[in-house]
């Protein structure tokens, strides 16, 4: 009887086996979003897909507004984000 509710609830969730929670992305974003302090591979991954953030430079310059609605993440938290883009991005132009 519990796995039939079980069965069932994860039918409503859409859960598949196997299958991951976080958006499949190309690996080079992925390597170049995590360059920003703060931005892990899972943070990557959803910047990509559900923000389209392609690179750092994109990340730099995106409305936190906008990406906030986006992705699900707190103006804060993309706030500091983009403002590590922003310094990695100087930090490359000065080196």
């Amino acid at each position: 009887e519990n796995i039939e509710r079980l069965k069932k609830y994860l039918e409503e969730i859409g859960w598949e086996p196997g299958k991951s929670k976080y958006p499949k992305v190309n690996k080079e974003v992925v390597k170049d979003l995590t360059r920003v302090e703060g931005v892990n591979i899972h943070v990557a991954r959803i910047l990509a897909k559900k923000g389209g953030i392609s690179s750092v430079k994109e990340l730099a310059e995106s409305g936190i507004d906008e990406l906030a609605k986006k992705t699900g993440y707190s103006k804060s938290r993309i706030s500091r984000w983009v403002e590590n883009a922003k310094k990695l991005l100087e930090s490359i132009t000065v080196a």
